[in-house]
């Protein structure tokens, strides 16, 4: 038996067994604690052998399905897999007991998130037919200063739970956008001290500074959640990388 807290909810792994062949199963029972809990994210880590597991069939006591993704280690993850889902409820100082079926079988073609890539420019996320999120990631074009402001750095670009509208600001070719550099999601800082007595602005890229994706490290995507791990240069004034960020952009499903 393994124990592990997942923020203040204690999960108990029951059953587990190490060799998967066509089908094994895991018990997990979750304490919610002192708090009511509601749609709550719940990552369990799991080491089960080599095999691939393909599909997750989640049931609690009432024998409803709850959706499931197996998954690659997260960034803060170390080896093994992971099992994620949704809880939908548990109050406070209730616990829950849920069965999971572990399969090699490929999935049936259920509702989930996909990943659409255009190459070069951008790659969306969809949930079924519902976009999620944009990441842009063209590269830098010095050709204008118009094409300069619209490609200095690359973020995400997030749409409202229906998928109906931008909730992030767009690209600054935009007549409604009145701060270019506020465009979508993104890390930066306009303070950058470096080298020896280097400076740079990474929030506004100007004095030549701007952001440049380099390679996609890792992407998943599946009926609980999508996600892509993201490797991004930092350039200074003399146009040489200074720094490598490591950007995760994980979307979930919400239930309920």
């Amino acid at each position: 038996m393994h124990r592990m807290i997942v923020g203040s909810i204690v999960v108990v792994l029951c059953s587990a067994f190490s060799t998967v062949g066509a089908s094994s199963f895991v018990e997990i029972t979750i304490a919610a604690g002192p708090q009511e809990r509601k749609n709550i994210p719940v990552r369990v880590p799991l080491r089960l052998g080599k095999d691939k597991i393909a599909t997750v069939a989640l049931t609690g006591p009432d024998g409803k399905a709850i959706p499931t993704q197996w998954t690659k280690p997260g960034l803060l993850s170390g080896e093994g897999s992971e099992l994620h889902f949704i809880l939908p409820h548990l109050p406070a100082g209730q616990t829950l007991r849920l069965h999971a079926d572990l399969s090699t079988n490929e999935p049936l073609g259920e509702e989930s998130f996909a990943w659409h890539d255009h190459p070069g420019d951008h790659t969306d996320l969809f949930f079924g037919k519902r976009p999620v999120l944009t990441y842009y990631y063209h590269p830098l074009d010095e050709s204008s200063k118009e094409s300069r402001e619209r490609t200095y750095k690359v973020f995400h670009h997030l749409y409202s739970p229906r998928g109906d509208r931008v909730v992030t600001n767009g690209l600054p070719d935009d007549p409604k956008i009145h701060s270019p550099h506020h465009r979508g999601v993104f890390y930066g800082f306009n303070r950058i001290s470096y080298g020896d007595g280097k400076t740079a602005d990474l929030w506004h890229c100007t004095n030549g500074a701007y952001q440049e994706h380099d390679r996609f490290l890792a992407s998943e995507a599946g009926p609980v959640l999508g996600r892509h791990r993201l490797a991004i240069r930092w350039h200074g004034q003399d146009k040489k990388a200074f720094a490598e960020e490591s950007e995760v952009a994980a979307p979930r499903c919400p239930q309920g």
